[in-house]
């Protein structure tokens, strides 16, 4: 969470960035994963997960909540706010989970979302959801 008190700088807001030089085989059980920022006129991602993983990799999350709240009303250009934001390859497994993402109501711009896709992402990413009723989704 940044909320503007510490005086580093700041240069993403991710509860959960997975794979980043290394191949994964990860799962997350049960979990509320959150990212939130009230600090203004800033450019920087919120990503409440933000695998950017290699071919191979695989992220599963099950049961969980994935949430980004944002709770100022002025960012800079198109600041990417997402509960899940994707790059990179691997599989990604959402297994009966909730994606929530909220904002202050007056927000003035940027990309606030469920999922979210870099430029970046590769054909070799795949992204399987599957809700409480069984019923299968893929990308």
């Amino acid at each position: 969470m940044d909320d503007g008190i510490s005086s580093l700088a700041v240069q993403a807001v991710i509860a959960i960035t997975a794979g980043t030089s290394n191949m994964i085989n990860t799962t997350v059980w049960g979990s509320h994963i959150h990212a939130e920022t009230s600090v203004p006129g800033k450019s920087y991602e919120v990503e409440a997960v933000g695998p950017t993983m290699l071919s191979g990799s695989a992220l599963s999350i099950v049961g969980s909540t994935l949430h980004v709240k944002i709770t100022t009303t002025s960012t800079l250009g198109v600041r990417p706010m997402h509960s899940l934001f994707l790059r990179g390859a691997g599989k990604v497994n959402l297994i009966g989970c909730d994606l929530l993402y909220q904002n202050s109501g007056t927000l003035s711009n940027g990309r606030l979302g469920g999922i979210g896709v870099h430029a970046s992402v590769l054909t070799e990413l795949e992204v399987n959801m599957v809700d409480e009723m069984k019923r299968l989704a893929t990308r």
